[in-house]
């Protein structure tokens, strides 16, 4: 075969594209932080934490951090002022873009076509006991649709060929339900089974309960529901007597987490033990979550069990357990919702 054979020959064949696998995720995209579930099962957190504009500037010229969308400048940092992500349209933003995002190449997922499953409290996600189809399909558009980018060329988002949104709380049930191979838990399919049972997911800006009813098949409408408290209520609350303490005007984001998570607070470059107004706050705090549930649930006692995930259970852990002894605490909490909804898009949608 000739040279002129063989440039012919080759422009007859067909050019095969280098199809790119796709993997499912499961996201809980939350006001406090961002739980990503990856397709192999790592769990990776992204505090929620973003400001307006390009306010970082990188001394080894990296520019991680940066991106842009919607025709706006966001950095994504804990080290920096923020704004406060507990604002309605929150998960149809571009805040919450930038944020799901920056935590799916921290997953490193960046570059990959991903299946993507997101969620919604239970108030956003149903209206009475209809879907709130509405709603949740702008959240479906805002990341299928809206475009991200960041400011170093090296860093490529990922990709969301697909985006399911489910309700939070039902997600965390599919996690409770179904284990890492797809196989049914016997023990809470036999609960359902033989009564109802209802799950607490204590968020960032939300609690949600939901009733489980029919063999799981369903949730009790005028049981469930939405609590606008959360773990980033008691940052609220500290705030005001952590400056009174100090005799100080502001604080950072950054020092009001660290005192609820350390119960000191560092300022003027020194320690100060506040660990009892932190104390007094989560009781506040605890007494006021399950107020708001026993108004929905009643005292449940008709329920087989009551599960508490979400990383404010694990925040509150303690004084929830005083005051409602009952509880089931899962395992690793905070990624429940997350887990769920990456068992949701493997075994249930296939």
């Amino acid at each position: 075969m000739n040279e002129q054979q063989v440039q012919k020959e080759s422009r007859t064949k067909p050019v095969l594209a280098i199809v790119q696998p796709e993997v499912s995720v499961g996201c809980d995209d939350g006001h406090f932080g961002i739980k990503v579930c990856t397709d192999d099962w790592r769990q990776i957190y992204v505090p929620s934490r973003v400001s307006l504009g390009s306010q970082l500037i990188s001394l080894d010229g990296s520019d991680d951090n940066c991106y842009e969308s919607g025709g706006e400048s966001y950095t994504v940092s804990n080290s920096i002022a923020t704004i406060d992500t507990r604002f309605q349209d929150y998960p149809l933003s571009d805040v919450n873009r930038v944020l799901v995002s920056h935590a799916l190449i921290k997953a490193g997922l960046g570059g990959q076509n991903v299946r993507l499953v997101t969620g919604l409290p239970v108030q956003d996600y149903y209206v009475g006991s209809a879907r709130n189809t509405a709603f949740i399909d702008r959240k479906v558009k805002n990341l299928l649709d809206g475009s991200v980018t960041n400011r170093n060329p090296n860093v490529v988002c990922a990709k969301i060929v697909a985006h399911l949104v489910v309700s939070e709380g039902i997600a965390a049930f599919y996690d409770l339900l179904i284990d890492k191979e797809g196989n049914i838990n016997s023990a809470l399919a036999d609960q359902v089974a033989s009564g109802s049972i209802a799950v607490l997911d204590i968020g960032g800006k939300t609690t949600d309960s939901a009733v489980i009813v029919n063999g799981g098949k369903g949730i009790e409408a005028n049981r469930s529901g939405t609590a606008y408290l959360g773990g980033l209520s008691l940052n609220t609350a500290v705030e005001p007597r952590l400056k009174a303490k100090l005799k100080v005007d502001s604080l950072s984001t950054r020092q009001i987490e660290d005192a609820v998570a350390k119960g000191v607070l560092r300022a003027f470059g020194s320690e100060h033990d506040v660990s009892e107004i932190i104390l007094d706050e989560k009781k506040a705090l605890a007494h006021q979550i399950i107020s708001e549930c026993k108004r929905k649930m009643r005292d449940a006692a008709d329920l087989e069990a009551v599960y508490f995930v979400g990383g404010g259970s694990l925040l509150l852990q303690a004084q929830l357990q005083d005051l409602f002894p009952h509880a089931v605490f899962v395992e690793d909490p905070q990624f429940a919702n997350a887990r769920g909804m990456l068992k949701f898009a493997k075994f249930i949608l296939g």
